[in-house]
Protein backbone atom coordinates (compact mmCIF):
# COMPACT_ATOMS: atom_id res chain seq x y z
CA UNK A 1 0.00 0.00 0.00
CA UNK A 2 2.91 2.32 -0.46
CA UNK A 3 1.05 4.23 -3.17
CA UNK A 4 -2.27 4.35 -1.35
CA UNK A 5 -2.48 8.13 -1.40
CA UNK A 6 -2.32 8.29 -5.20
CA UNK A 7 -5.18 5.87 -5.90
CA UNK A 8 -8.65 6.95 -7.01
CA UNK A 9 -10.11 4.83 -4.22
CA UNK A 10 -8.15 6.78 -1.58
CA UNK A 11 -9.09 10.11 -3.14
CA UNK A 12 -12.78 9.11 -2.96
CA UNK A 13 -12.46 7.94 0.67
CA UNK A 14 -10.63 11.12 1.65
CA UNK A 15 -13.29 13.29 0.02
CA UNK A 16 -16.06 11.32 1.74
CA UNK A 17 -14.38 11.79 5.14
CA UNK A 18 -13.97 15.54 4.64
CA UNK A 19 -17.60 15.89 3.55
CA UNK A 20 -18.83 13.83 6.50
CA UNK A 21 -16.77 15.98 8.89
CA UNK A 22 -18.09 19.23 7.44
CA UNK A 23 -14.75 20.29 5.98
CA UNK A 24 -13.42 20.96 9.51
CA UNK A 25 -10.79 19.44 11.77
CA UNK A 26 -12.48 16.95 14.11
CA UNK A 27 -10.23 18.05 16.97
CA UNK A 28 -10.03 21.85 16.82
CA UNK A 29 -12.62 22.83 14.19
CA UNK A 30 -10.10 24.54 11.90
CA UNK A 31 -10.74 24.84 8.20
CA UNK A 32 -8.19 25.20 5.44
CA UNK A 33 -5.52 22.63 4.73
CA UNK A 34 -7.10 19.44 5.97
CA UNK A 35 -5.67 15.94 6.08
CA UNK A 36 -7.38 12.62 6.63
CA UNK A 37 -6.05 10.48 9.46
CA UNK A 38 -6.31 6.71 9.84
CA UNK A 39 -7.54 6.06 13.39
CA UNK A 40 -6.12 2.53 13.30
CA UNK A 41 -2.79 2.89 11.46
CA UNK A 42 -2.32 1.29 8.06
CA UNK A 43 0.59 -0.77 9.36
CA UNK A 44 -1.65 -2.41 11.95
CA UNK A 45 -4.91 -2.56 10.01
CA UNK A 46 -4.38 -2.29 6.25
CA UNK A 47 -7.81 -3.81 5.67
CA UNK A 48 -9.33 -0.60 7.11
CA UNK A 49 -7.47 1.72 4.74
CA UNK A 50 -10.62 2.92 2.97
CA UNK A 51 -13.20 2.42 5.73
CA UNK A 52 -14.92 5.69 6.54
CA UNK A 53 -15.28 4.67 10.19
CA UNK A 54 -11.48 4.51 10.41
CA UNK A 55 -10.93 8.00 8.95
CA UNK A 56 -10.96 11.41 10.67
CA UNK A 57 -10.43 14.83 9.16
CA UNK A 58 -7.68 16.77 10.92
CA UNK A 59 -5.81 20.01 10.28
CA UNK A 60 -2.06 19.71 9.77
CA UNK A 61 -1.21 20.71 13.36
CA UNK A 62 -3.65 18.24 14.93
CA UNK A 63 -2.55 15.48 12.56
CA UNK A 64 1.07 15.97 13.60
CA UNK A 65 0.07 16.00 17.29
CA UNK A 66 -2.04 12.83 16.97
CA UNK A 67 0.56 10.87 15.01
CA UNK A 68 3.33 11.78 17.47
CA UNK A 69 1.29 10.71 20.49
Amino acid sequence: MSHLHTTPRWKAARLAAKRRDGWRCCDCGARGRLEVHHVRPLAKAPELAFELDNLRTLCRACHIRVTRA
